[in-house]
Formats: C-alpha cells, structure tokens, sequence
C-alpha cells in the first residue's frame, strides 16, 4: 500500500496560528505524512525544482487561506502572489499542475479568490471546493478536513483500540485483599456450619461440635457443656474424683 503523505501551504503572516493547530491534528491521523514550510532553500538552489520535488512528493495540497491571502504585499507594494519567486504561489500551480487533490481551507472568515483576479497558474484553485475553518467549531470543521482526506487516499478512519490493562502494584494488592476476605468468609461459613449441625445433633452428642474440622480447632477443654457421663457407667479400681463450680468453666 502507498502512503500518501499531505503538503501544507501558507503564509506566515496570514495564518501561522491556524497551521500549526491544523498540523497539529493532521498529524495525528496521519502521524509522519505531513509536510510544512519550505523556507530552508539554500542560497543558490533552484527554489522552483525544490518546490517540485518537496511537493512532487505529496498526494495532496493543504492551501490555508487568509482574509491577506490574495491582496498581501512585499515591501515595494508588489502582491506577492504575482511575484515569480513567491513561495505560496509556486507549491499551489505545482500540485495544481500535478492534477493531485488541492484542499483550499479558509480561516479568519476569507473568501475565496475570485477567477478573474488570481494569477493565471493559480486560476484552477477557484474551482477547487473548500473548507472553511472557524474557531467557533474547530474541531468539527477539522474532523470535515480530515474526513476529505481519507476519501480523496480510499483510506477507511482508523477502527477505536483499546488500551491493554496492565497489571500493576495497586492491582496486586487489590487481589490479595479480595483473596484474604474470601479465605474470612470461607472460615466463617465452616464455623456456622458447625453450629448448626451441632444443634441439630445435641441428643446423640450431648451439645458438642460435632464437625471433626472444629474439633481440630477448638481445645477438647473449651468444648461447653462438658461430655456427659453414661448412666450405665461403673468404674474400676480406685478413682479419684475432683469436683470444681462449674459457673467458673464460662468462655
């Protein structure tokens, strides 16, 4: 697939402000495809074969006008749109001459030249439809800007990605305290469990727990009522009896 990469043309006086907020956005979507300001001609160079290739190289022409556009002069009261050496002039006859898609945005409420008064190299960007771009709703008229530009190169707008999540400290911690208060919970349900099934079973074990778990847990002498002693019960031998007041057993 070809990338197809976009030139912007405009003047500094005109609409500096408004190129580089318009840059700004393009970039994004088509982030290292856009080309601004050739000013760094060297002394000597052929500025109209560097215009040529600099623009040559683009598939699309960005032409950000003023309300000075088209009336703005140099020092001797010349317009510099008809000087042979103006900058603006050259880049837009070249990718009109290209016959590649040449955008006209107008900023600070500028019309567009009129046939008649343009330069005769620059008589087709009359015919080119524009865009016009207000502060009031920048966004929205850049969102038309770039929505322009994705027909013109047959490219679809990017799909919206998600963002992984990435697993940090704070996500660690999070799960350790869940898994500590599912273990309580857990321990919990046992206990009552026990209970339960411990009341439900006091004639055949005299009030114990009777869930072997608990017994593992609870000291067989904190276990409450004491285990009773069978009516047929007859001792053996010599047996020593030690009593004690049982309201002194309390937990």
């Amino acid at each position: 697939m070809v990338i197809k990469n976009i030139f912007i043309c405009y003047r500094r006086d005109d609409a500096e402000g408004y190129a580089g907020r318009i840059f700004d956005r393009l970039n994004v979507r088509f982030p290292n495809r856009i080309f601004m300001d050739v000013t760094s001609i060297s002394p000597g160079a052929d500025f109209t074969r560097v215009i040529q290739e600099r623009v040559g190289a683009c598939h699309a022409l960005i032409a950000i006008i003023g309300k000075e556009w088209l009336m703005m002069a140099d020092d001797a009261s010349r317009r510099r749109l008809f000087r042979e050496d103006d900058y603006v002039r050259h880049e837009i006859a070249t990718a009109l001459k290209r016959n590649i898609t040449v955008i006209p945005v107008l900023v600070r409420d500028a019309k567009m030249p009129p046939v008649e008064i343009a330069s005769p190299d620059l008589a087709a960007l009359s015919y080119r439809n524009a865009i016009q771009i207000s502060d009031a709703d920048f966004d929205h008229d850049v969102g038309t800007l770039i929505k322009g530009l994705e027909f013109a190169f047959s490219e679809q707008p990017p799909s919206p990605s998600t963002a992984p999540v990435k697993v940090g400290k704070s996500n660690c911690l999070l799960w350790t305290v869940i898994g500590l208060l599912l273990g309580g919970v857990g321990f919990l349900f046992l206990v009552v469990m026990g209970l339960v099934f411990s009341s439900q079973s006091g004639s055949n074990s005299g009030g114990y727990l009777t869930l072997p778990f608990i017994h593992t847990l609870l000291p067989r002498n904190l276990l409450w009522p004491p285990a009773p002693v069978a009516a047929d019960f007859e001792p053996v031998g010599r047996w020593t009896y030690q009593t004690e007041n049982l309201t002194t057993r309390g937990f």
